[in-house]
């Protein structure tokens, strides 16, 4: 019989580390509150399973095969808990917030409006709208990179969802989706608000949540008359699906769907762009082989749907970006039973679990060089199928992820062959943690036209 001490499985809990309350509030003090990194502060630390003393137990974890299990293998274990819970009363029962069956019925339904074939239509488009965008900045003239980005996404994806821009409407969905955010992260940071604070925080929510249905329904009322003319858009996809039981999506339905891709849709690849604008200012060497694959491929001329293929590093280059800024920082998960994780962490029933890609993504086990913006590495793929979640993995998933990858890489070659970024000099350049990361304070950089002897 072999003895514990000799056995291939680690005792129960061996790896788990368990802080006392005085200790948690020292980390977070150290990491200044901020939430991503004090995950990366736990996990540098102590290692990759820490359990911390919060009202229920919680378990912060980050073992490659220790989030598999938890996300794939057995994720019907773990219900969603953290910033998408609060956001149900925004998103409604949407993919980002739903569980269970409705989950399962809607992703089932609306896969298919991701495949590739789908989404090939939409490519043009979203060129056209980085040209267009980019055809207004003067030569040098410093802009605010995330602001700008999250216009041209803002435009891709209101022309998507129901083939028309916007212009004010999605403004004015970009500016209360930002207040339903901070709204939703407040709720989260500070759960023992005076109840003063605490209502005038649910009555800015609630503003922001009707701000956004003014913007969204008539369309939508509108577009569901039987008398409408049918376009080829996401709208139209969402309105023709039929469930397996015959059933059609309702309007409330389609509404939180709707908002639900919005939110996704022009969120994730706008800050993933602006963030990719700025670590290829911080890396030339990186920014010259970018360079040269889009002069070499596209020859001065725009990208299309069929130039994808053919661009490799624009599209390493991209998932690095997301590596280091993933738009998912913070998975919440809520064991409906007890599990025993292949680390040999046992996970208590009831208890937490949370997963931060943010730390997962520099941990050096999985990511050498964790700090270093390194695209290469995506050839090399060394690590990265166990512990490269940017836009989470198995059932919850983003169904959105191949548009979003065909966006991002057909704006970076669309813009970056046209122009030079220089950040502007005495910045404080962080992420904000809403439901995504967000640039805090912005990024402000000169888009310098490229010397046609370059291009």
């Amino acid at each position: 019989m072999t003895s514990p001490a000799m056995s291939n499985n680690p005792p129960i809990n061996s790896r788990l580390r368990r802080l006392s309350l005085a200790q948690t509030l020292w980390e977070f003090v150290q990491a200044r509150w901020s939430i991503y990194q004090f995950a990366l502060r736990l996990q540098e630390k102590y290692g990759s399973a820490v359990w911390l003393p919060f009202g229920l137990p919680a378990y912060v974890l980050n073992d490659g095969a220790d989030l598999r299990h938890i996300l794939i293998t057995n994720a019907e274990n773990y219900e969603k808990v953290g910033a998408l819970v609060f956001a149900k009363k925004f998103l409604g029962d949407g993919l980002l917030t739903s569980e269970g069956t409705t989950h399962h019925r809607h992703r089932r339904a609306m896969q298919p409006m991701f495949h590739r074939q789908m989404i090939q239509g939409f490519a043009e488009s979203m060129v056209d709208c980085a040209q267009q965008r980019s055809a207004a900045w003067h030569n040098g003239q410093p802009r605010d990179m995330t602001d700008e980005m999250m216009h041209i996404a803002s435009s891709i994806i209101s022309r998507a969802l129901f083939s028309i821009d916007l212009e004010y409407e999605a403004r004015e969905l970009s500016d209360a989706i930002v207040m339903t955010q901070k709204c939703i992260v407040e709720r989260i940071r500070m759960p023992l608000w005076l109840p003063y604070f605490t209502a005038a925080r649910e009555r800015r929510y609630d503003e922001a949540v009707e701000r956004v249905d003014r913007s969204l329904m008539p369309i939508l009322r509108e577009r569901m008359q039987p008398t409408a003319p049918k376009k080829q858009d996401m709208l139209n996809m969402l309105m023709e699906i039929r469930f397996e039981d015959g059933g059609q999506m309702s309007e409330k339905e389609i509404r939180d769907e709707i908002i639900t891709i919005f939110l996704a849709g022009h969120e994730t690849s706008a800050n993933a762009l602006a963030w990719t604008l700025y670590l290829l200012h911080q890396n030339p060497d990186i920014l010259a082989k970018l360079h040269q694959e889009l002069d070499t491929v596209l020859q001065g001329r725009l990208p299309t749907m069929a130039d994808l293929a053919n661009l490799p590093y624009t599209e390493a280059v991209m998932w690095e970006t997301l590596r280091m800024y993933p738009p998912v920082w913070l998975l919440g998960r809520f064991a409906l039973k007890e599990d025993v994780l292949p680390s040999g962490v046992r996970v208590e029933k009831g208890s937490q679990v949370l997963i931060s890609p943010w730390a997962t993504h520099r941990n050096p086990i999985h990511f050498p060089e964790p700090t270093q913006f390194k695209p290469e590495r995506f050839f090399e793929k060394v690590g990265i199928a166990q512990a490269y979640i940017p836009f989470s993995t198995g059932i919850r998933s983003c169904v959105g992820e191949p548009f979003a990858k065909m966006e991002i890489v057909l704006v970076l070659a669309t813009l970056c062959q046209q122009f030079n970024f220089k950040l502007e000099p005495g910045q404080d350049i962080r992420p904000g943690t809403l439901i995504v990361l967000r640039p805090i304070h912005g990024i402000r950089m000169r888009a310098e036209k490229r010397s046609p002897a370059t291009v």
